[in-house]
């Protein structure tokens, strides 16, 4: 504002000539103020032109009272250098080699720590470069080649707050202003921020730092230009509604270098913003018929300020005679302290130290009894450092705008004192105060009529729901501190809904008009409003009243939607969790605490219940045992009386295949049975049966399998009935016995897979038939025999064998053909011999018939035929017919002739 004048001194921190060196930020202020003991870093800048950087020696210079050098690291734009130090207190000397280098133009090579030390002042630090070289086989030396300064300084001051902290400045425009922090959006400025947005925001980042300083600066320095640059222009043409409020820092309505000073020394800690001040004035409508002041201030990081007065002026419009200042004089400040003397006298009016609310909120009351127009309000802070220390930069006035015309012709001034310092407030001319109000009604002529006053404004009031009607269940009684007709009172009831309440308008009390019913409306909420008698101005206050209806303990519990049966499976665990029995109980409190009670349960001993409701398993159910318990549950309150209810639950066990089928035929675990080779086929040979003691036809269901030993599929096990009969012919020959295994199961869909299923054993004997006449070795026999050969000389044997299975032995007879018994055979070996001489002229062949039998108990025999021919020999002579043969023979017979026959006769036969 116009409370104070001011000189800048711009520095323009341009970028560094080619061969000269830099400190400092390249854009904005190249170093800001600091505090005492703060850590900062300090960016080195050399610009070599067209040539890279290949070895450089420099020195930095400085006090070292004011700062501390702290450490170097080569900057991430140099990249390979290597840094070598030597600090001797007061200079520390930097010798940077990178030889291969590649980087050209303003190059960042190092970033210097600093501390500032204890003592506060202005610090100078001065740059000297002694060898600054470029890289390549014939380095060339920058500096002479380019015949420019060696040497940079930069300045800046050390404070401990109670100062201003003086910066150079740099002229450069907001869009080259470098923030550190992370905004609030991608691009500035941010048209939304995700909180309130900060005051002083100039840069439009939802934050307030030095970047919004620097923008303030750039928007200065481009005002110098009228914004005809084409940094100028682009700001003007970017620049929001929000950023030109932001721009007028000490809100004077001017945006000057005073903003600028009032932010930074805000940026420093040293001042706060000033945001939202209401004034009001004195008004019927305002019970206490005071002047209200409040305003709010606010620090850089957004929080309530500490360390921190407001001063408020109050100036009033220019009176010769004074009597607005008598008028002044006779107000009574019930918040905040008038401070006698502070202000000129000049000016009538005065300054009134605020109070402290909380959250950086100051006010002042006031029984004001100046009723003109145009009276002016100003602020006037001051802040002090944890010492209690202040100072003129520590001070702010907040007054209006410092262009003419003024509402007050003559000059401001104001003192004020802190912890015994005084701060001195003056403008060299006319001001205008910061706001202006007109106050058209003294406190005197307010009206003194009080409102009444109830001692809460909420009443929370307990009603038993069986309370009677016409009963009165509250009194609704409001003070009021007037008298007569001013403090007499009328109450009535405001609701939005039918309520069973009425109030007595002379008495307040609160009578009940129907039943309440606790199950049906819990609670009543309406305002009770208590107005006095006033005539000309009535004033009435009120209070909300709660109703809230008691329980009684006048409805049973009841038992929510339970089914009358449940089913569980009989293989779940002990504990096993069946349902939770739900009830319900309209009543609220101890009258709707429930707990449920297993009256009985048939039978016992396998379901339980929990006062919770959770009906369980208490051990492992087995549905071949039991198939279903009978619950009958019963669920109190826990009221007075007692309220109960009752329900059954059927719980039905469910079968699981937990039993295989056990064998009955045959009982153990095998059985032998035999049969003939002759049995026809469909036999039936055995019978196997076996039981499930499951319940559940699926599960109880027996099917039975041939498993093993059923070779060339003989016979056939009906799966149902288990019964075994023979599929095809049995041929003792060929296989004597056969052992089968047969299994006994359930259905292929419910056969239990955690259990092994029965398996029994059935050895099927086969018996033999004898179905076989014995075969003899060939077909028929012969021999021949001399009937010279002695008795026993013929020796010939028959042979036949029986393919029965049993082998049964031969008896060998002779049935036919040797009438004379001639030939004897061996019963046992078939052997034939000649019992008898032979004659051959008696007979001379033998077709005798040999019969072989078994001998079994259903003999069969076979017949073969044995030829025996007898062979002479040469045992009788020759004898002729007659002894002497005579006859005659014609001379002339012919050759050839016959002439005689004799006749011998040999009784042998053959050649014999």
């Amino acid at each position: 504002g116009s409370a104070a004048t001011a000189r800048y001194q711009f520095a323009c921190n341009l970028e560094p000539g080619v061969g000269d060196v830099d400190l400092g930020n390249r854009t904005g202020v190249p170093v800001v103020g600091r505090l005492i003991g703060e850590q900062f870093v300090l960016p080195m800048y050399v610009n070599t032109g067209a040539r890279s950087l290949g070895d450089m020696q420099a020195c930095v210079l400085f006090s070292p009272s004011l700062i501390r050098f702290l450490s170097a690291t080569p900057a991430a734009a140099w990249p390979g250098a290597t840094l070598s130090l030597q600090d001797s207190g007061s200079q520390v000397c930097l010798t940077a080699n990178n030889p291969t280098s590649r980087v050209t133009g303003v190059i960042h090579i190092v970033d210097l720590v600093v501390s500032t030390l204890t003592a506060v002042g202005q610090v100078d630090i001065n740059v000297r470069i002694n060898r600054l070289f470029s890289t390549g086989a014939s380095p060339v030396e920058l500096t002479s080649a380019f015949s420019v300064s060696k040497a940079a300084k930069v300045s800046f001051l050390i404070s401990d707050g109670s100062g201003r902290t003086k910066r150079d400045l740099s002229v450069r425009s907001p869009s080259h202003a470098r923030h550190t922090r992370a905004a609030a959006c991608s691009v500035l400025p941010c048209d939304v921020c995700p909180s309130a947005r900060p005051p002083g925001d100039t840069d439009g980042s939802c934050e307030f730092d030095g970047g919004d300083v620097t923008y303030l600066l750039g928007y200065l320095t481009e005002s110098l230009f009228n914004f005809q640059l084409p940094t100028g222009q682009t700001l003007a043409s970017k620049l929001t509604a929000y950023q030109r409020s932001a721009l007028d820092a000490d809100g004077n309505t001017l945006v000057n270098t005073g903003d600028l000073y009032f932010a930074q020394r805000v940026n420093l800690r040293l001042l706060n913003f000033l945001t939202s001040p209401v004034i009001v004035p004195v008004q019927n409508v305002q019970a206490s018929c005071l002047l209200l002041i409040n305003a709010t201030l606010q620090s850089a990081n957004g929080s309530s300020p500490d360390n921190t007065e407001l001063f408020v002026d109050i100036s009033l419009p220019f009176d010769p005679t004074f009597s607005q200042q008598q008028k002044f004089d006779r107000s009574v400040f019930i918040r905040g302290s008038l401070l006698k003397s502070a202000k000129s006298i000049a000016v009538e009016g005065g300054v009134v130290q605020a109070s402290r609310y909380s959250d950086g909120v100051f006010g002042v009351e006031a029984q004001f009894e100046v009723n003109v127009s145009d009276i002016g309000v100003s602020f006037l802070q001051v802040t002090y450092d944890g010492n209690n220390r202040t100072g003129p930069a520590r001070s702010v006035a907040f007054l209006g705008s410092s262009a003419s015309p003024f509402s007050h012709q003559l000059a401001f001034g104001a003192d004020v004192s802190v912890f015994s310092q005084r701060i001195s407030f003056a403008t060299n001319a006319g001001f205008n105060s910061f706001k202006t109000i007109n106050n058209t009604l003294k406190s005197s002529d307010c009206s003194i009529n009080t409102r009444p006053e109830f001692n809460s404004t909420l009443y929370s009031v307990p009603v038993l729901e069986d309370a009677l009607v016409g009963a009165t269940v509250f009194f609704a009684t409001a003070v009021d501190r007037d008298t007569g007709t001013n403090a007499q009172l009328s109450y009535s009831i405001l609701s939005n809904q039918t309520i069973p309440f009425n109030i007595a308008a002379s008495s307040g009390a609160i009578t009940l008009t129907s039943s309440l019913d606790r199950e049906g409306e819990v609670s009543y909420m309406f305002t009770v409003v208590a107005r006095d008698f006033s005539i000309n101005n009535p004033l009435s206050t009120s209070a909300t009243i709660v109703i809230n209806v008691v329980d009684v303990n006048d409805n049973p519990p009841i038992i929510n939607a339970l089914p009358a049966s449940v089913s569980v499976a009989e293989n779940v665990p002990a504990g096993h969790l069946l349902l939770t029995v739900n009830a319900t109980d309209a009543d609220t409190g101890t009258n709707s605490n429930l707990s449920f009670v297993l009256v009985s349960a048939v039978p016992r001993g396998w379901i339980a219940l929990n006062s919770s409701g959770a009906v369980y398993t208490t051990k492992q159910l087995d549905r071949e045992a039991i198939s279903s318990v009978l619950l009958q549950i019963a669920v109190q309150d826990a009221g007075v009386p007692v309220q109960t209810a009752n329900a059954s639950l059927s719980v039905i066990i469910l079968d699981v295949n937990d039993n295989v089928p056990v064998f009955t035929a045959p009982a153990g675990n095998s059985a032998a049975i035999a049969t003939s080779e002759k049995t026809p086929l469909g036999q039936v040979l055995y019978v196997f049966n076996a039981t499930d003691n499951d319940q559940s036809t699926n599960f109880s269901t027996v099917v039975f399998e041939l498993v093993a030993g059923n070779e060339n599929a003989t016979f056939q096990l009906s799966p149902e009935s288990g019964v075994l009969t023979l599929a095809k012919s049995l041929d003792f020959e060929n296989q004597t016995m056969f052992n089968i295994s047969v299994r006994a199961t359930n259905p292929a869909p419910f056969s239990p897979t955690s259990l092994k299923a029965e398996t029994r054993s059935l050895l099927v004997i086969v018996t033999d038939v004898n179905e076989h006449r014995p075969v003899f070795s060939q077909p028929s026999y012969s021999v021949s025999l001399s009937e010279a050969a002695g008795v026993g000389n013929l020796t010939l044997r028959v042979f036949a064998s029986d393919s029965d299975g049993t082998r049964a032995a031969i008896l060998y007879e002779i049935v036919s053909g040797d009438p004379s018994s001639t030939f004897s055979i061996d019963n046992t070996t078939g052997v034939v011999t000649n019992a008898k001489l032979l004659d051959y002229e008696t007979v001379r062949q033998y077709s005798i018939t040999v019969r072989a039998t078994e001998m079994s108990a259903l003999p069969l025999s076979r017949d073969v035929t044995l030829t025996i021919t007898v062979l002479p020999v040469n045992e009788a002579k020759p004898t002729f017919s007659q002894r002497v043969y005579a006859s005659s023979i014609s001379e002339n017979t012919t050759i050839g002739t016959s002439v005689l026959e004799v006749y011998a006769n040999d009784t042998d036969s053959g050649v014999h």
